[in-house]
Protein backbone atom coordinates (compact mmCIF):
# COMPACT_ATOMS: atom_id res chain seq x y z
CA UNK A 1 0.00 0.00 0.00
CA UNK A 2 1.65 3.21 -0.60
CA UNK A 3 0.98 6.18 1.41
CA UNK A 4 0.56 9.72 0.10
CA UNK A 5 -0.39 13.38 1.37
CA UNK A 6 -4.18 13.55 2.29
CA UNK A 7 -5.96 15.27 -0.45
CA UNK A 8 -8.97 16.68 1.73
CA UNK A 9 -6.32 18.68 4.40
CA UNK A 10 -3.39 20.73 3.51
CA UNK A 11 -1.41 23.74 4.21
CA UNK A 12 -1.43 27.07 3.17
CA UNK A 13 0.65 29.82 4.02
CA UNK A 14 -0.24 33.36 3.24
CA UNK A 15 2.51 36.64 3.49
CA UNK A 16 0.53 39.65 3.26
CA UNK A 17 2.72 41.84 0.75
CA UNK A 18 2.08 44.78 2.22
CA UNK A 19 3.66 44.30 5.54
CA UNK A 20 6.03 42.45 4.61
CA UNK A 21 7.59 44.78 1.92
CA UNK A 22 6.95 47.54 4.04
CA UNK A 23 8.37 45.97 6.99
CA UNK A 24 11.13 48.32 8.15
CA UNK A 25 11.61 45.55 11.11
CA UNK A 26 13.36 42.94 9.26
CA UNK A 27 16.28 43.29 10.14
CA UNK A 28 17.90 39.91 8.45
CA UNK A 29 16.62 40.45 5.23
CA UNK A 30 14.02 38.38 4.97
CA UNK A 31 14.70 35.67 7.82
CA UNK A 32 11.73 33.81 7.33
CA UNK A 33 13.62 32.21 3.55
CA UNK A 34 16.49 31.09 5.77
CA UNK A 35 14.68 30.07 8.63
CA UNK A 36 11.81 27.42 6.84
CA UNK A 37 14.05 23.89 6.80
CA UNK A 38 11.23 23.28 3.87
CA UNK A 39 12.40 25.69 1.97
CA UNK A 40 8.82 27.60 1.51
CA UNK A 41 9.57 31.05 0.78
CA UNK A 42 11.17 32.57 -2.06
CA UNK A 43 12.56 36.20 -1.74
CA UNK A 44 11.32 38.70 -4.44
CA UNK A 45 13.96 41.38 -4.58
CA UNK A 46 12.22 44.53 -3.05
CA UNK A 47 9.11 43.40 -3.18
CA UNK A 48 9.52 41.11 0.31
CA UNK A 49 9.05 36.87 0.06
CA UNK A 50 6.39 34.73 -1.83
CA UNK A 51 5.42 30.92 -0.46
CA UNK A 52 6.37 29.51 -3.34
CA UNK A 53 5.88 26.13 -1.71
CA UNK A 54 3.30 26.22 0.51
CA UNK A 55 2.39 22.32 0.69
CA UNK A 56 5.84 21.83 1.92
CA UNK A 57 5.29 23.81 5.08
CA UNK A 58 5.00 21.26 8.08
CA UNK A 59 3.26 23.57 10.03
CA UNK A 60 6.09 23.70 12.52
CA UNK A 61 5.50 28.29 12.82
CA UNK A 62 8.88 29.38 13.45
CA UNK A 63 8.08 31.75 10.13
CA UNK A 64 5.15 33.37 11.96
CA UNK A 65 6.91 33.55 15.53
CA UNK A 66 10.03 35.18 14.02
CA UNK A 67 8.53 37.63 11.54
CA UNK A 68 8.90 41.21 13.15
CA UNK A 69 6.15 42.52 10.92
CA UNK A 70 3.89 39.49 11.53
CA UNK A 71 3.27 39.44 8.16
CA UNK A 72 2.90 35.73 7.70
CA UNK A 73 0.06 33.33 8.29
CA UNK A 74 -0.14 30.09 8.09
CA UNK A 75 -3.21 27.82 8.39
CA UNK A 76 -4.78 24.18 8.16
CA UNK A 77 -7.04 24.36 5.12
CA UNK A 78 -9.79 21.77 4.28
CA UNK A 79 -10.98 20.95 0.72
CA UNK A 80 -14.60 19.40 0.01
Amino acid sequence: MEVGPATTVGTEVYVDPDLCSRSRHCHAKHRCVDLCSMGVFVSIKGDGVYPEKSQLCCMCFLCNDFCPAHAITVRWTLRA
